[in-house]
């Protein structure tokens, strides 16, 4: 006759292993050095990890390479904007991630554009850090 190893006898609830949470993950493109190292640390700081881009073909490459669980873009990219780049996505990939666009002020009809065309959501400049950080967190499974 065996034993029950005592773990067999606890409930399971209390026996499960706590695993660590898996880490979300970022695109971040943008061509403005400032904004992909500040973002980028306050998203690293809010668990995402974080891959950066300075083009949109650059980031249309890296998003079909391995799928991030959120692209944040400017709304202009070298080679190919943010909204072409959102374009793209969402007509070569069956389950695009969502894509945040950030836009200099002064720009209420691209926004609107945007908008219509089924982005995520959209960030304007001068960038709050805190907001845009949870603008882009609640795009994201935990």
């Amino acid at each position: 006759m065996t034993t029950p190893s005592p773990q067999a006898a606890e409930p399971a609830w209390i026996a499960r292993r706590s695993c660590a949470p898996r880490r979300r993950r970022a695109l971040l493109a943008d061509t403005d050095e400032p904004t992909l190292t500040i973002v980028g640390h306050r998203l690293s700081r809010a668990g995402f990890s974080v891959r950066t881009e300075r083009t949109g073909p650059d980031a249309l490459d890296a998003v079909l390479e391995a799928a991030p669980d959120v692209v944040v873009a400017a709304s202009r990219l070298p080679g190919l904007d943010g909204l072409r780049l959102f374009e793209r996505l969402r007509d070569e990939m069956e389950a695009p991630p969502p894509v945040v666009l950030v836009f200099w002020p002064g720009n209420a009809a691209a926004v609107a554009t945007a908008l219509d065309a089924g982005v995520a959501d959209v960030i304007v400049r001068p960038l709050s850090l805190v907001e845009a950080v949870s603008r882009i967190r609640r795009f994201v499974p935990v």
